[in-house]
């Protein structure tokens, strides 16, 4: 991991962990990184317009995907589709299928409750906040909502 190390900030959520939330197509999807790491964050937010994060992955967000479906976590069926990986695995593009896409599109009120309340008290979300995960639930159904809409994938792109 080229001496990076994850570790925990004063509220316990993992801080070496980016999490970026986005629609695009998929071509624009891969000059994310790029563009993510080039410092230049006001074309970054003008071309991508991401919802940021610290400390989820994949893990957590299939964890989500598996309540919302009320079954068991399985990593075959709750895998978001993989683009691609940097170098040592430090950043990976991941996409949100379809299915569960929409599940976070028709969540109403009522069910958000129960689903966010259930997901935070998974083992997953241990060092992470509930208001901050229940944000973020909140702008994943809006992206989700977007991807349906304008027919592009909602994407994760993660770095240590």
């Amino acid at each position: 991991m080229s001496g990076k190390s994850l570790c925990l900030g004063e509220t316990g959520i993992i801080m070496g962990i980016i999490s970026d939330f986005f629609v695009a197509d998929e071509t624009d999807a891969f000059k994310y990184e790029d563009l993510a790491t080039s410092g230049d964050t006001l074309k970054l937010h003008e071309q991508f317009n991401p919802v940021q994060y610290n400390g989820y992955t994949d893990l957590e967000l299939s964890t989500l995907w598996a309540i919302l479906e009320n079954q068991e976590w399985d990593l075959e069926t709750h895998s978001l589709k993989k683009y691609s990986f940097g170098e040592d695995g430090e950043t990976w593009l991941m996409s949100f299928p379809n299915s569960f896409r929409n599940m976070l599109c028709d969540l109403n009120e009522e069910k958000f409750e129960l689903v966010t309340s259930e997901w935070v008290s998974t083992e997953e979300l241990n060092y992470h906040e509930n208001d901050v995960s229940i944000r973020l639930v909140r702008d994943l159904i809006y992206l989700s909502k977007l991807s349906k809409k304008t027919n592009n994938p909602l994407f994760l792109w993660g770095s240590l």
